[in-house]
C-alpha cells in the first residue's frame, strides 16, 4: 500500500502526517464586470465553490473565502481549476491552469474570473416557512430574493399575495 487509509478499525484508528516545507498556490475568483482581466474595485469576490489542485497521483482541495483562497502542495506539474455550480450564465476564465513546482518552497498564484455569457435576468425568490406548516393553524414565513442573473435588476418589488381558497 502507498500509505491511502482504506478503511477503519475503530479505537485504534491513527493517522501519521509529514510536516515540513511545501509549496503554495494562491489566488482569487472574482466576477470580472468589464472583462479586462483585472479585478477592479466594483468586481465582486465570488465564493460560492472550491478550488482543486491535482495530478495522476493525487486530488486536493480547498474552500473559497471571500473570493480567495490558498492550498500547499507538492512538487510536480499540477492542475488548477474552479469547481462550483453557479456558471450557466458565465464562462469560467482559465478552465484549468498549470502550475510547476521543481523543489520547494515556492509559490505561484492562479486567478479565475466569471465572464457573462450574456445579459441574462434572472431573479431568484424562495419562500421558506419558518417552523412547521400545519392545517388550521397560522404559519410564519421568511421571503428572499437574489438576483442570479448577470444584469442588475434595481429596484425589486416582492410581494407576497396569499390564495383566498388555502386561508
Amino acid at each position: 500500500n502507498n500509505g491511502d487509509i482504506h478503511s477503519g478499525h475503530g479505537d485504534l484508528d491513527g493517522l501519521i502526517a509529514k510536516i515540513g516545507k511545501a509549496n503554495m498556490i494562491e489566488g482569487q475568483v472574482f466576477v470580472d464586470k468589464n472583462n479586462n482581466g483585472l479585478k477592479d474595485t466594483d468586481d465582486p469576490s465570488f465564493s460560492n465553490g472550491t478550488v482543486e489542485i491535482g495530478n495522476p497521483d493525487f486530488i486536493s482541495a480547498a474552500a473559497l473565502k471571500d473570493g480567495r483562497f490558498t492550498i500547499t502542495t507538492d512538487t510536480g506539474r499540477i492542475i488548477v481549476r474552479l469547481i462550483t455550480a453557479d456558471s450557466g450564465y458565465y464562462s469560467i476564465v482559465p478552465k484549468t491552469d498549470t502550475v510547476h513546482f521543481s523543489n520547494y518552497p515556492q509559490r505561484d498564484s492562479v486567478n479565475f474570473r466569471f465572464v457573462e455569457k450574456g445579459p441574462i435576468n434572472d431573479l431568484r425568490i424562495d419562500l421558506l416557512p419558518l417552523s412547521t406548516p400545519r392545517p388550521g393553524f397560522n404559519s410564519d414565513y421568511l421571503l428572499k430574493y437574489e438576483n442570479k442573473g448577470t444584469t442588475n435588476i434595481n429596484n425589486v418589488k416582492v410581494q407576497f399575495v396569499a390564495d383566498n381558497k388555502t386561508q
